[in-house]
């Protein structure tokens, strides 16, 4: 009954911020929470969300404003509704959830996603060329990010997650923060063009020049390739520091003590 309730007062609007963050938190506490955990967080997801979409202020006026302001509050819609994705299709109530689902889309993509993509094109289409001048730029991450703990001798680890988006890194931002003797800052940079996986994992690498030949979707750095694991060690090997990169799950695997040991003892630049 409560569970109906709630979703009920979600379809209707007269359930909202802090009156809902509320009956959450208390049901959180409650018999009931282990249960329905799911679809409670699929309703604070939910409430999040309506209320983000509502509040956001999308006057921006060029797309340097819009990235930082997505950096800043954009993000954390994204990220609602990533949340009510997973919290509904873990809570198996698809039908419960039916209507609610079809709202959070249709607000979602129409008041949210088509608005602010609409705008932000509508200023980029009067850019002379990519990327956005004063903003970091993928192209400049070894150079940014690496080449100064190697210039200094400091070991530094570099994992790199295919198509991690702003407001997921955020979120593993906040949890690092959690854990006992860890920092974290997080940054933003502007991805290459065309946003392909090849591309922009060359990018990533030390290098002067980038080349995709036309016709194909293999990348060159500074005339070399950059397909395969392999090829992106040798370019890391040959950049004047003791680099390698390897899989993650080689990584995992690995026995800290020996392997893992002599991986770091042998490496001053290690991407992942």
């Amino acid at each position: 009954k409560v569970v109906i309730e709630m979703r009920n007062g979600l379809l209707q609007g007269n359930l909202r911020g802090d009156a809902l963050r509320k009956l959450l938190d208390e049901r959180e506490i409650s018999y009931w929470y282990k249960k329905y955990r799911h679809l409670y967080e699929a309703f604070r997801a939910a409430g999040n969300l309506l209320e983000g979409i509502q509040l956001v202020d999308l006057s921006f006026t060029d797309p340097k404003q819009a990235i930082e302001n997505y950096a800043k509050t954009y993000h954390e819609i994204d990220r609602h509704y990533r949340s009510y994705g997973y919290h509904a299709s873990l809570s198996r109530q698809a039908t419960l959830l039916d209507e609610l689902s079809d709202e959070i889309e249709r607000r979602y993509s129409n008041q949210y996603l088509l608005q602010v993509n609409d705008r932000f094109q509508s200023f980029l289409d009067e850019e002379k060329g990519w990327p956005i001048k004063e903003l970091n730029y993928q192209r400049d991450f070894y150079d940014n990010h690496v080449l100064p703990f190697a210039q200094k001798g400091v070991k530094v680890f570099v994992i790199i997650s295919d198509a991690l988006r702003y407001e997921a890194a955020n979120e593993l931002h906040e949890r690092i923060l959690r854990e006992d003797r860890f920092k974290s800052k997080i940054e933003y940079q502007l991805g290459v063009l065309p946003s392909y996986t090849q591309l922009g994992m060359a990018a990533l690498l030390p290098h002067k020049e980038l080349e995709v030949k036309p016709g194909k979707t293999e990348v060159l750095a500074d005339g070399r390739s950059t397909m395969g694991l392999a090829s992106r060690a040798k370019i890391l090997a040959e950049c004047g520091y003791r680099a390698t990169a390897l899989k993650a799950n080689e990584f995992i695997a690995m026995n800290a003590k020996e392997e893992g040991r002599e991986l770091s003892g042998n490496h001053d630049v290690i991407y992942i």
